[in-house]
């Protein structure tokens, strides 16, 4: 027997040990979660999820007992997608282009990616250290931060903007000037005159601070998406949710009471963001922030098709949407979507 026989039968039984270990262990339901999320407004529902243990209630609701909720607090969606699709994070939080990426690179596989819902739309704002007039305006010296180079949202939306300004083509005009910083980290070079950060794509809380401290708004996300702000979606594998439905059907419950709790009592939610987020903000900021219009919580998805026909028409996927229910699992086609 060759060497290149003996790897493939060597694969071929691996493969088939793994097919049998998948098949026993998915008679029976997870007894941990492991969800992730980043910092920021619009990851607030998230946040009460674990501060009130909306996950374990829903779960002993749901006959499953005491599900163990393990929640991991990331600095950029890429560190989500690593933990994903190594299995070490079941669930988490991620801007719609973020999916999308991940949803082309896994489609048709055990590990595919797609939404149980969306947690929040999001007023993103481009804000500069120097007052411009349009993106134009930046030069070789300036460096825009943003969570996350090549798949976070306002990565994306930055493209979207130089596609729009600069013409066709011309979408990764900017691209050399963007650097990949948390919101924190970003908001923390921002307010520092010593940083060669010069620009900062972010959401709120960050934004708002960034703007009160004499930075200039240039430009919003829903300029660029024609309305509307960009979608936070909670995602997983099929594998996960195949596996585990009546788990992932715990999660979304619990999701949804989250977004009820915030809008029956919005000043205690923002108690609950700041003490779950460590960050020194008032609560009155942080409650003017939840009673921004722009700043919605809901489970049902908005701009999901503009950010698929961008990535799509520019070659960043190789699958095309036909509609925004191919990116989620059913539990979520019922919903009101765009």
């Amino acid at each position: 027997m060759s060497r290149l026989d003996r790897i493939a039968r060597s694969v071929a039984v691996a493969a088939t040990v793994a097919a049998l270990s998948w098949s026993a262990a998915a008679a029976a339901e997870v007894q941990e979660i492991n969800l992730a999320r980043v910092n920021g407004i619009s990851m607030l529902p998230l946040m009460m999820m674990e501060r009130h243990q909306l996950v374990q209630k829903q779960a002993k609701q749901a006959g499953l007992g005491d599900l163990n909720v393990v929640w991991w607090t990331s600095g950029t969606s890429n560190v989500n997608n690593d933990g994903l699709l190594a299995g070490k994070i079941d669930m988490a939080a991620n801007g719609v282009p973020t999916l999308l990426v991940l949803w082309d690179k896994t489609r048709g596989t055990p590990i595919e990616a797609k939404a149980l819902s969306s947690i929040s739309s999001n007023p993103s704002t481009l804000v500069t250290r120097n007052k411009m007039n349009s993106l134009k305006d930046f030069t070789d010296k300036d460096r825009i931060a943003v969570a996350g180079v090549g798949v976070a949202a306002v990565y994306v939306m930055l493209q979207m903007a130089a596609e729009k300004e600069f013409g066709p083509g011309n979408s990764g005009k900017l691209d050399n000037l963007a650097v990949s910083m948390s919101l924190p980290d970003g908001m923390t070079a921002m307010l520092s005159p010593r940083s060669e950060i010069t620009a900062h794509f972010a959401s709120p809380p960050y934004v708002d601070r960034e703007i009160k401290a004499g930075r200039f708004p240039l430009l919003t996300a829903k300029q660029i998406l024609g309305g509307g702000g960009w979608d936070l979606v909670l995602c997983t594998t099929k594998r996960f949710h195949d596996a585990n439905p009546k788990t992932s059907a715990a999660v979304l419950a619990a999701l949804t009471e989250a977004i009820e709790m915030i809008k029956k009592d919005k000043r205690g939610a923002a108690e609950t963001y700041i003490e779950m987020s460590k960050e020194k903000s008032s609560v009155n900021d942080i409650l003017e922030q939840i009673n921004d219009p722009d700043n919605e919580f809901t489970t049902a998805p908005h701009t999901v098709m503009a950010f698929a026909s961008f990535l799509y028409r520019v070659g960043k996927i190789k699958g095309e949407l036909k509609t925004w229910k191919d990116l989620f699992f059913p539990e979520a086609h019922q919903l009101q979507g765009s």
